[in-house]
């Protein structure tokens, strides 16, 4: 939404709309659950790196500007757990026939994010 006489712009979430922590949005916008789904795009650390220096420029709040980093790396197994976890069922009903309409660009996702050398690539360079 464009606001043109305060010059901003806003950014509703339609499927799920609520006031949370601006972590929970970064972190969804920059895992490779999110990013990969309709795309072969996955973030490097210095892409990470470069939207949270960008992002933090950008808050005026010091304290979210010293925290937002750490928290949204907290969140960051958690979102690609939950994207993991949700492609695992959608991967069942499509081999089981409950999924009535069927997507083959979707399937070969599902089937990509349920491989065990994808899962690893997700969690092992959590593990501090």
């Amino acid at each position: 939404i464009v606001n043109r006489k305060a010059g901003t712009i806003h950014l509703t979430d339609w499927e799920k709309p609520l006031w949370g922590d601006p972590s929970q949005d970064l972190s969804h916008f920059r895992v490779p659950t999110t990013t990969l789904w309709k795309t072969d795009y996955r973030m490097t650390e210095d892409d990470k790196a470069a939207m949270m220096t960008i992002y933090k420029e950008a808050v005026r709040d010091p304290h979210l500007q010293d925290t937002i980093e750490e928290r949204t790396h907290l969140r960051d197994p958690f979102n690609c757990l939950r994207g993991v976890s949700w492609c695992a069922m959608a991967w069942v009903q499509y081999h089981t026939g409950e999924h009535v309409l069927k997507n083959e660009d979707t399937l070969r996702k599902l089937s990509m994010y349920v491989d065990v050398n994808f899962v690893r690539s997700l969690f092992d360079p959590l593990i501090r």
